[in-house]
């Protein structure tokens, strides 16, 4: 088989798991965000831990797979490396954001921590969905 080939396969195994987790991702931040903002309860916090823990998969997942292949050199089309140089610093930004977000609600043991929480969700929403837009134009071109 061909070196060709054989980074294609991986590429496409590399994106069906980044849609899967971004999927997994998605199910949990709508189940942590249809609470009711003043929901402070030990299942608020649980919801919490599983999104957030869900959330840090795919980010890594999208961060070690695939933006680290291509800023590696491994990546040669040049129509790809195009699409990641233009979207890069934005989902560098958007990374920020969910990392500031799990960092601030990590050690959360204490439903009265969570003031704020449903605002903070429509921002991280909004951010998630900025990310998920970038990722698709870098995805679009790696199938190409």
């Amino acid at each position: 088989m061909n070196q060709t080939a054989t980074s294609e396969r991986r590429n496409q195994q590399v994106i069906n798991e980044l849609l899967s987790e971004r999927q997994e991702m998605l199910l949990e931040f709508c189940a942590l965000a249809g609470l009711e903002p003043y929901a402070g309860s030990k299942p608020a916090l649980d919801k919490l831990r599983r999104f957030m823990q869900v959330m840090v998969d795919y980010i890594a997942l999208g961060h070690f797979e695939v933006y680290q292949h291509i800023a590696e050199g491994r990546e040669r089309r040049s129509h790809v490396l195009e699409a990641a140089n233009g979207v890069y610093p934005k989902l560098v930004e958007a990374t920020d954001v969910c990392v500031a977000f799990n960092d601030k609600y990590e050690g959360v043991d204490d439903t009265e921590d969570l003031v704020g929480l449903d605002q903070e969700l429509s921002t991280l929403g909004e951010t998630l969905a900025t990310r998920i837009e970038l990722e698709d134009r870098l995805i679009a071109a790696l199938r190409r």
